[in-house]
């Protein structure tokens, strides 16, 4: 008995992902700044959580600050794939400066997204400096923030895990696109 194969993707998936890659690629800007527009409203979501919880607690500060580290780290997205390094020094500044104030919010997920932009963007000469830059400020978040810095050399390790699958990710991506 020969099992029929099934297929990965349903047709009404694949068609709206095949349109969604066409449209990318006329007009890659439109889904970056969606992109940077989705990063932006999680980071808004923080100022109307109103529970002390987990790693996103931010009471004690105020409305503004947390409104123009969201803007810092979401705004720059939308140049991700014409200026991939830039876009990753800026959004790693600003992660640095809030995390060395013990400060996390959910835009911080910018960071994954400027990670896998310069890994499938940029040079791949540039991700080991990349690399070289990221540790410390992973080191930051680790030993500064709450609850992380309750256990930080298992938190180190962990995001550092997180940020080097986001440039391996972009990596692929390029390494696949150049294969197609």
């Amino acid at each position: 008995m020969n099992p029929v194969a099934e297929p990965v993707w349903d047709a009404p998936l694949a068609s709206g992902w095949i349109r969604l890659r066409a449209a990318d690629r006329a007009r890659p800007q439109v889904l970056d700044s969606l992109l940077a527009a989705g990063v932006l409203a999680a980071a808004i979501a923080d100022l109307f959580e109103q529970e002390e919880r987990g790693l996103f607690g931010v009471q004690g500060v105020p409305a503004w600050v947390v409104v123009i580290n969201a803007a810092a780290l979401a705004l720059p997205l939308v140049w991700r794939r014409r200026a991939p390094l830039a876009v990753f020094g800026v959004v790693l500044g600003v992660c640095a400066a809030q995390w060395s104030a013990g400060l996390a919010l959910r835009s911080d997920l910018s960071l994954m997204i400027a990670l896998y932009g310069a890994g499938r963007y940029a040079s791949p000469r540039a991700l080991r400096n990349m690399a070289i830059a990221t540790a410390p400020v992973c080191a930051l978040l680790a030993f500064r923030v709450q609850p992380l810095d309750s256990q930080p050399w298992v938190s180190l390790f962990f995001v550092l895990c997180a940020a080097t699958a986001a440039a391996a990710l972009g990596l692929a991506g390029r390494m696949r696109r150049a294969q197609l």
